[in-house]
């Protein structure tokens, strides 16, 4: 907290720097589509970091939902991968590099599994977002639930 705090601008307090940066990262992003036909969605736009037990099995639905209505309504491909730890032989696989390519060339992605493994797979500083600030890492969203 004292290193956060020594890196505010004078005169600004902590919770509200807090504040304001959550609600800058939370807004909504519009899907970045470069290919030529711009048809596919780029590569490391979001990923959901999937906590068991909270709610995280019903924002997958929404966001296959969304990414349903993109291919139907739109005609757009929004490539989707996921890695999970319950899946012991597929994750196993993923962490061997057998699922590489997917996992690389998904747009939107789904963990669940250690937090410290999700950059095996270039997903914090991905090669779309090469920048070392972390404000600018790719873009995550979770749920957790107070029980």
């Amino acid at each position: 907290r004292q290193l956060r705090r020594a890196s505010l601008p004078p005169g600004e307090d902590l919770d509200e720097f807090f504040v304001q940066e959550l609600s800058r990262r939370m807004r909504p992003r519009e899907l970045i589509f470069s290919s030529l036909d711009e048809k596919v969605a780029d590569p490391h736009q979001f990923f959901h970091l999937h906590h068991m037990k909270t709610g995280g099995s019903s924002i997958n639905t929404l966001i296959e939902c969304a990414i349903d209505r993109m291919k139907q309504d739109f005609s757009k491909d929004v490539p989707w991968g996921h890695i999970s730890e319950c899946e012991a032989e597929y994750y196993q696989h993923c962490l061997e590099g057998g699922c590489n390519e997917t996992l690389r060339h998904s747009a939107v992605m789904e963990y669940c599994m250690p937090l410290f493994q999700v950059n095996a797979f270039d997903w914090i500083l991905s090669p779309n977002n090469n920048s070392k600030n972390i404000t600018s890492a790719t873009p995550a969203i979770t749920v957790l639930r107070d029980p």
